[in-house]
């Protein structure tokens, strides 16, 4: 019995140590939730595309009417008929129309265009890309195109988010799907909670995006520096309806472009469309060429007035899409997946930001400086001065990596879901870094 007195002693030590603990625990949860909620609450969802608010950056040239601005914008209307295109069909009277979203205070990261080809024989028309949720989809949708009576096709340029948000609205409005099969494959729905996750983190950069943030990310842990990357990052999607986005189901009935296919045709009434697969952003990257309307529709091949991202690559593959792009007999516009609509010399300007990844890339190569972080600075400060004024300057940082490993490793496929995420995350670590760099004034991107 004498012996069984401190053990029952010790039992009652822990216990009470556990319930400290525990309650400590709650204590720090309540104070968290006391601070984050209501800044979860004060959450700036859109009410729609807006241009609202600073510029993210210097704003890019433009061409005369096509601004930069919210809305449905005419690329080019065949008023006559023209003679038979290579394809081999007639084309008779084809509109193509973008749908420019913004560059103002929301930024520009996941405020993607989409287009659409409209047939003025028919009304039929074929919409290119769907944006990043299903209130925009709808929105653009109801807006336009003008001219456009029944949306018959939908035509994914690639598999990202932003790009296929809203699919099952324009599904549900009776439209058929054609896609690349690399894109049908390596397209993935968020995750589940993730607007929960995103609201959290957005609260949390709000909350440190000051000076306590800055000497925190500074002098604290590595961790906590990991952790802002991650708000920073999640800030730039907090505008987005998150619950409401494609659910990762593709109707069995849908148009695939096969894995060893390098172009597929498709008709729009009597409009003949081209679908060109150039792999470099994705595996499945399709431009959407309309000889009739004398316009591409180009996806995230290209971008203007915010850095490009690759998450496949390499650089070459990319200046390879852009060379193609460039070089489609009697094409006149192009449609960027993000960005303004731009002509041929825009276009071709744009391999000169690929060269600069390239050539940066293989300099840390060469000094086996693999610190991705510390390449990508190196990148951005060096960067030629006709995009050190653009928007996301930190995609350098998946840019570069994506490019070293293509050095290192020759027959690497491009980065994986997990990859993609982590990438994400230090590239809003560089853009946090960059921030508090200016003095942790709230910047709008």
């Amino acid at each position: 019995a004498p012996a069984a007195r401190p053990a029952a002693a010790a039992r009652r030590r822990w216990t009470w140590w556990a319930w400290a603990d525990v309650g400590f625990a709650a204590a720090c949860f309540s104070a968290g939730a006391a601070i984050l909620v209501p800044l979860m609450l004060q959450r700036q969802v859109h009410s729609g595309c807006s241009t609202e608010g600073p510029p993210p950056g210097e704003p890019p040239a433009t061409l005369p009417g096509h601004p930069w601005e919210c809305g449905w914008q005419l690329v080019h209307d065949s008023a006559k008929a023209d003679a038979d295109d290579e394809a081999g069909g007639v084309v008779r009277t084809a509109q193509a129309w973008a749908y420019i979203q913004p560059r103002g205070a929301a930024g520009t990261f996941a405020w993607s265009n989409a287009g659409a080809v409209v047939d003025s024989a028919t009304g039929e028309y074929l919409l290119v890309d769907t944006l990043m949720d299903e209130p925009l989809t709808r929105r653009m949708l109801e807006a336009g195109p003008p001219g456009g009576e029944t949306l018959s096709k939908l035509v994914l340029t690639h598999g990202d988010v932003d790009h296929t948000g809203g699919l099952r609205v324009a599904l549900s409005r009776g439209a058929s799907l054609g896609l690349h099969a690399a894109a049908k494959n390596g397209a993935h729905p968020l995750p589940p909670h993730f607007s929960l996750v995103v609201s959290a983190m957005s609260s949390l950069w709000r909350m440190f995006e000051g000076r306590a943030g800055r000497w925190l990310f500074t002098h604290g842990p590595e961790a906590f520096s990991k952790l802002l990357g991650l708000a920073r990052f999640a800030s730039r999607l907090e505008p987005f309806h998150l619950r409401q986005v494609w659910d990762g189901k593709f109707p069995e009935d849908a148009f695939v472009v096969p894995m060893d296919s390098e172009h597929a045709r498709l008709k729009v009434g009597e409009t003949t469309v081209l679908l060109q697969h150039l792999p470099s952003h994705t595996a499945g990257d399709l431009a959407v060429v309309v000889p009739g309307a004398h316009t591409v529709f180009a996806g995230d091949l290209l971008f203007w007035g915010t850095c490009p991202i690759m998450w496949v690559g390499p650089a070459s593959a990319a200046i390879k899409a852009i060379d193609a792009l460039a070089n489609f007999n009697g094409i006149e516009r192009w449609v960027p997946g993000h960005g303004p609509v731009m002509d041929a010399r825009m276009v071709l300007k744009l391999i000169d930001y690929w060269e600069h990844i390239k050539h940066e890339a293989f300099e840390c190569h060469k000094r086996r400086a693999y610190d991705v972080l510390e390449c990508a600075e190196g990148a951005m400060a060096r960067m030629p001065p006709e995009f050190r004024g653009w928007a996301l300057q930190e995609a350098a940082v998946i840019n570069v990596y994506v490019e070293l490993r293509h050095l290192r490793e020759p027959f690497w496929g491009g980065l994986g879901e997990e990859e993609k995420f982590e990438m994400m995350r230090l590239m809003g670590e560089g853009a946090a870094r960059a921030h508090f760099r200016r003095g942790g004034a709230p910047a709008s991107v």
